[in-house]
């Protein structure tokens, strides 16, 4: 995935460094000497490490670029904007590069406490999902309708019976809030099923297992409401006449999951990205991802982290707290909100005392993100 324009290398070695020492394999060697030395893979080796990708960050000439972004966009076009990298439990610190509501790349952020100065490739790749295959429309059905109708529509259909909330640790802490605070107070509910991402494989570098990024966080908010929180096997025996889903990641083959849903009356959906589980929706409300609104993180540490909006969400794209509110305001309950901060202000007092530290929504400074 790396790409080296040799004309352009002025032999700093920092490549060569950085595999050996940091990612811990030294693929990488000086080979030649005089005019003809160049910067080339050992022989009979790859380049295949996770962490390749820091070597185009610290190249200072621009001879190593990353074949996901060469070519793509000019660089000083691009707005970057502090952010936590959602691709496992870690939170790196990020920059996300945009430009017109599109996202580029993301590239770390140095934090000592948490990434140092790296961040894997994996979590690198993690930007197409914030523009591919995006819902954007509220859906009841097939058919777009006024966000204010799906709103209707879905509290109409949640109001039917015992609903099932199936809560992805993907959602911020301000919307696992907002969307315990329905669960709790508008639908009746006593629990929650978690959802989220498959695990996968970690190092003993940076990358975690858990590839949520959020799911300290929505334990949490579970916690201060006092909701039960039920693993993703026991969702399959609940008797539940409808279900609520905030986030569509699952741990399993999204056309499993959407064959399972299609026995049940009614689903409600918060959908950021329009896969299987979205389609087999009876209402879809188009949730906004962390890139297009703000909030918190609290990773697998319980370290807190917020992350700022980097771009407005297009059409009908919202947070998860403002579709959580509106449908219970539907249902009857009294709360109104008009931001993430709003949100945190009044919800956060229900979390466990020192729960997150010293941890202040307020008082962490922009440029310190």
């Amino acid at each position: 995935s790396i790409t080296l324009d040799q004309e352009r290398c002025i032999m700093c070695t920092r490549c060569v460094r950085f595999m050996a020492e940091v990612a811990k394999e030294p693929v990488l060697g000086a080979f030649g000497r005089g005019q003809r030395e160049v910067i080339d893979v050992f022989p009979g080796k790859k380049m295949t490490s996770n962490y390749q990708g820091n070597v185009v960050d610290l190249c200072p000439v621009g001879a190593l670029t990353s074949k996901d972004f060469r070519f793509r966009a000019r660089a000083y076009f691009l707005t970057a904007t502090p952010s936590v990298c959602t691709g496992c439990a870690r939170g790196c610190n990020t920059f996300l590069d945009h430009f017109q509501g599109v996202p580029y790349r993301y590239r770390p952020r140095e934090n000592m406490d948490v990434n140092q100065y790296w961040m894997c490739d994996i979590g690198r790749r993690s930007y197409h999902e914030l523009y591919e295959e995006r819902v954007s429309t509220a859906r009841v059905g097939n058919a777009r309708v006024a966000p204010a109708e799906a709103v209707r529509v879905a509290a109409e259909k949640l109001k039917g019976g015992p609903v099932a909330v199936v809560v992805s640790p993907v959602l911020s802490l301000e919307d696992a809030l907002a969307v315990m605070l329905l669960a709790r107070e508008g639908l009746g509910a006593r629990e929650i099923f978690l959802s989220g991402r498959a695990d996968g494989e970690g190092d003993d570098f940076l990358l975690r297992p858990d590839r949520n990024p959020n799911r300290k966080g929505v334990e949490l908010a579970a916690q201060a409401f006092g909701l039960t929180v039920r693993g993703w096997n026991d969702l399959g025996k609940t008797k539940a006449k409808s279900v609520l889903l905030a986030g569509v990641e699952v741990p399993v083959a999204d056309d499993q999951f959407a064959s399972w849903l299609g026995n049940v009356d009614a689903v409600v959906a918060l959908a950021s990205n329009d896969t299987p589980v979205a389609r087999a929706a009876h209402v879809v409300l188009p949730l906004a991802t962390h890139a297009e609104t703000e909030g918190t993180f609290v990773n697998f540490e319980g370290r807190a982290q917020r992350f700022l909006p980097a771009y407005p969400g297009r059409d009908d794209v919202m947070a998860g707290w403002y579709w959580a509110t509106a449908i219970g305001a539907e249902l009857g309950l009294a709360y109104r909100y008009a931001s993430a901060r709003e949100v945190w202000v009044e919800q956060s007092k229900r979390l466990p005392a020192g729960a997150l530290g010293d941890f202040d929504w307020d008082k962490t400074p922009r440029n310190r993100l």
